[in-house]
């Protein structure tokens, strides 16, 4: 499944070539000249609108339709951030400039690649206008970076529907768009004629929204993969994961991350509110599969750990499967489950199996009646160690021991960071 990974010498050579052509098709399709992009506002000459609305439609189709197959993750695509506030006043000043100089950042760069002095001028001011951006940000930070902050949000998301709908709208009105500035530029005196050309035929524009519209019927009628669709299509390298045993961490290395500070870390507690409420590990996090699939999901990133648990293991793989369909998500089991946790910080059991044992419960806390009793006792009766707290399940010293605790069991480390972490420093060398 898509996207393909490249790194080092191929990542910029890619790079590279991707940014050749892009640079090449716009310099030939006019974007270098200002006075068509100009033009544009006196709808003589629309080729910004169709040029741009071509290649933004053609990405969604493709990939809103290779996702309905199964051919590319769409939660593994980078989707900017929404900040409401600053988009707004960014793209007011994007259009008052765009107007007034005629090009885009993008577009200057096009046409300052040719040696045209507009071009040239127009990129100075990008550079200084960056520049004293720079300086003022700190006063502004929190206008840029709080105000109206959506974090990663769509229309389709927004709205609450599969993208297929949007993307047959969004389709539609590109070819609304496509014959309005068809109309507006014969309707005007001073339109330019048509260029001729294999583009201009007939045959070839209608084969292209053929094309299109089929793309987009194939989101509408299969519609975006919900988790079971993508748990389906990736069964074999789920399944192996699992057999494998490599996704299943001891107990001894879960309590090791507990205290690692440069790891940011996620414990999803995947049991009956009821178990959880009377014991959980500290700092973990109540979660529901409906849970996880509407918030995590979309959330977690591969900077991030996670570690999932169940009373045993059977919930736990269920949940971890929902996240490890995103390949971006480091997502990790408690092997044992909570009871083997128990086992071996609460009945002092440090023998039980490694990880590589699986748990064959049937997900019932089998400490539960042992944790109702202590919560039943007056203070000066719990045993040496334990903390009653104020609030069910949080403060008890089993939920996270001592960090000594970490060498009473041997374990073969399993975690692996998708990406480094880097080491906190200060002074000159941090």
């Amino acid at each position: 499944m898509f996207p393909l990974h490249v790194t080092g010498i191929a990542d910029v050579l890619v790079t590279i070539v991707i940014g050749f052509w892009f640079g090449f098709i716009l310099e030939q399709a006019g974007f270098g000249d200002c006075r068509n992009l100009a033009a544009q506002f006196y709808l003589s000459d629309m080729r910004v609108l169709k040029v741009m609305f071509s290649a933004i439609v053609t990405a969604m189709l493709l990939v809103f339709a290779g996702s309905a197959i199964g051919w590319i993750d769409f939660e593994q695509i980078f989707v900017p951030p929404t900040y409401l506030a600053a988009s707004v006043a960014g793209g007011l000043a994007l259009g008052i400039g765009f107007i007034i100089g005629g090009y885009c950042p993008g577009t200057s760069l096009v046409s300052s690649a040719t040696l045209k002095l507009d071009g040239l001028a127009f990129l100075a001011g990008v550079a200084a206008g960056i520049f004293l951006f720079g300086l003022t940000s700190p006063y502004v930070k929190e206008f840029w970076t709080v105000t109206g902050a959506m974090g990663r949000v769509t229309i389709f998301e927004w709205l609450g529907l599969d993208a297929g709908p949007i993307v047959l709208a969004v389709f539609l009105m590109a070819v609304g768009a496509f014959a309005g500035a068809e109309w507006a530029e014969k309707r005007f005196p001073w339109a330019k004629p048509p260029v001729p050309g294999v583009a201009n035929s007939p045959v070839v524009l209608r084969a292209f929204v053929t094309a299109g519209l089929v793309l987009a019927l194939v989101a509408v009628v299969i519609g975006q993969p919900d988790a079971e669709r993508k748990i389906a299509l990736q069964k074999a390298r789920l399944d192996a994961a699992i057999q494998s045993r490599r996704v299943f961490i001891d107990p001894a290395e879960l309590l090791d991350l507990m205290y690692n500070n440069q790891v940011d870390r996620i414990l999803l507690d995947v049991r009956s509110e009821s178990d959880y409420n009377l014991f959980h590990l500290k700092d973990a996090i109540h979660a529901t599969i409906e849970e996880i699939d509407r918030f995590w999901r979309p959330r977690l990133t591969a900077e991030q750990v996670v570690v999932v648990m169940s009373n045993d293991e059977r919930d736990a793989i269920e949940a971890w499967k929902h996240l490890a369909v995103s390949r971006n998500i480091n997502a990790y089991i408690l092997a044992g489950g909570v009871n083997r946790w128990c086992d071996v910080y609460f009945a002092g059991n440090l023998n039980v199996p490694g990880p590589e044992f699986g748990s064959q419960g049937d997900e019932h806390f089998r400490y539960a009646e042992a944790f109702i009793k202590l919560r039943q006792c007056p203070t000066g009766a719990v045993p040496v160690g334990l903390n009653i707290p104020g609030t069910p399940g949080t403060d008890i010293d089993v939920s996270r021991p001592d960090q000594k605790s970490v060498t009473l069991r041997q374990f073969t480390p399993k975690i692996r960071l998708l990406k480094a972490v880097k080491a906190p420093g200060g002074g000159c060398g941090g």
